[in-house]
């Protein structure tokens, strides 16, 4: 994915403290599509039977993204951010 299509689909942003080395970013992406089902497709990578996620009452899958997306896709913003938390030991700062 681009910048420009990052920001795009950019729906939450936030920042958390790594160490002493400062405040990193973290955002909240959503799509349209299986993000993860999309790339193993694309590499002839799909196990038998594989199904992309099944989009959320938005028709949106939701991302953790830290430098790249991180995680699996989830069908609502809240979710993502729960999963973005438990990947860091300090606390998110949402915007």
């Amino acid at each position: 994915m681009t910048d420009d299509e990052i920001e795009a689909a950019t729906v939450a942003t936030g920042t958390w403290q790594y160490g002493g080395s400062g405040q990193m970013p973290v955002r909240i992406i959503c799509l349209t599509f299986d993000y993860w089902y999309a790339i193993a497709e694309a590499d002839r990578q799909l196990a038998e039977g594989e199904r992309p996620e099944p989009l959320g009452e938005h028709g949106l899958l939701y991302y953790a993204y830290f430098v790249q997306i991180n995680g699996p896709a989830f069908s609502t913003v809240v979710q993502a951010k729960g999963f973005a938390q438990s990947k860091v030991q300090s606390e998110i700062r949402w915007n």
